[in-house]
């Protein structure tokens, strides 16, 4: 079942449960269990850059965000770009150009990013080419 990008603000407070890299197909799958238990995964296709940082034994969400469905600053997405495609002791693999050209091509819905900002635990960020949103279950 597909669920509508609104839906992500109903995620708010809920949980990591699965965090998934199928390196094979370029796709990251990660899955939210709600407060409501109701799960949602979402899958990232066409992966460009990933990074997660903090994931600890209780990963929350605060809120996630995804270009195309919210407004985001040029400033804060090349901000999340450097972010995404560095590692704690090393800066951006990423080159200035190569972030215009990801920016530019964000702004067209040609990519997407992804940000998931945590009241715990996990930070996630995606950039890819494709997002799949879909709930799989409600847990009882």
């Amino acid at each position: 079942m597909d669920v509508l990008l609104s839906d992500l603000a109903s995620f708010h407070d809920a949980e990591l449960v699965q965090l998934r890299f199928l390196k094979e197909e370029l796709c990251i799958e990660i899955e939210y269990l709600s407060p409501s238990k109701k799960s949602l995964v979402i899958r990232g296709s066409g992966v460009l850059a990933f990074r997660a940082i903090d994931i600890v034994t209780q990963n929350v969400v605060s809120r996630i965000l995804l270009t195309g469905t919210h407004k985001l600053s040029d400033a804060h997405i090349r901000e999340k770009l450097q972010w995404v495609s560095s590692c704690v002791d090393a800066p951006s693999y990423f080159s200035l150009i190569t972030i215009d050209d990801y920016l530019m091509r964000i702004q067209r819905s040609e990519i997407f990013l992804l940000i998931i900002e945590s009241s715990i635990g996990a930070e996630i960020c995606l950039l890819c080419e494709k997002v799949r949103l879909s709930s799989i279950k409600s847990v009882i």
